[in-house]
């Protein structure tokens, strides 16, 4: 279960800094609020236009005109990464040799 890494837009990492009881550290008069880590899962920020259902790639990268908004998702790497490398059999055409 460890390795699991949450994807959601700013707004649902404000919500959730809101709903979280955290640690604040000050350094320099400086007070960080961010939040990376909650029980062993990687938090990650993404753009709102990078987190939606449906994108047109006509003419490079546009947001669908009915694109609904992802807000966040949980994941383990090892689901969505594909194998560096794959040993095929090499196939070739019949022969009579």
């Amino acid at each position: 279960t460890q390795g699991r890494i949450l994807y959601l837009t700013p707004t649902m990492n404000t919500y959730l800094k809101s709903a979280l009881q955290r640690r604040l550290t000050a350094t320099d008069d400086v007070v960080r609020r961010q939040i990376e880590m909650l029980d062993d899962v990687e938090i990650v920020e993404v753009p709102s236009d990078c987190m939606k259902t449906a994108y047109t790639f006509t003419e490079g990268c546009e947001i669908a005109t009915k694109a609904g908004q992802i807000n966040l998702f949980l994941v383990h790497p090892s689901a969505v990464i594909t194998p560096e490398k794959y040993n095929f059999v090499n196939l070739a055409e019949p022969t009579a040799v």
